[in-house]
């Protein structure tokens, strides 16, 4: 029934960070792009991503990255490398991992960059056309063989 933003609020009302945390509603590209820009760490603890494009484009400005082990997320965030995956609805894992990333600097610049270059060796646009052709190509091949 109640909004996951106001559930936030009220189970954590009087917490200090909360004044840090921003419920921006829908946005512009221009000012999307620009909070990407201006964060430090991208979280999206979303129980279902198909494919995790949201993390691609934090990756495109050098941000480490949270999101849960589950469906597409799995696919664009190398665990430990580009960012972390917390397990999906547990508050302690999520917990953790964003306090790993707050106090290592070090390591937030580390993902980020390792994020930078997964994006230009895995999720160019080339580079996913191609892979898309490979399999379409493999798939005809496979049915043309009697």
């Amino acid at each position: 029934g109640d909004t996951y933003r106001n559930k936030l609020l009220k189970e954590n009302k009087g917490a200090k960070w909360l004044k840090r945390v921003k419920f921006l509603g829908k946005i512009s590209d221009e000012e999307k792009e620009q909070e990407f820009a201006d964060c430090d760490v991208f979280v999206s603890p979303s129980l279902y991503e198909s494919f995790g494009i949201i993390f691609i484009e934090a990756m495109r400005y050098a941000k480490p990255v949270i999101g849960c082990n589950v469906g597409g997320m799995k696919e664009v965030v190398a665990n430990g490398e580009t960012g972390l995956l917390c397990e999906p609805g547990n508050a302690q894992s999520f917990a953790d991992c964003l306090e790993r990333l707050i106090k290592d600097e070090m390591l937030r610049h580390m993902m980020g960059q390792a994020g930078l270059e997964r994006l230009h060796r895995m999720f160019t646009e080339e580079t996913m056309c191609e892979g898309a052709l490979k399999i379409y190509r493999e798939m005809i091949e496979m049915h043309q063989k009697p």
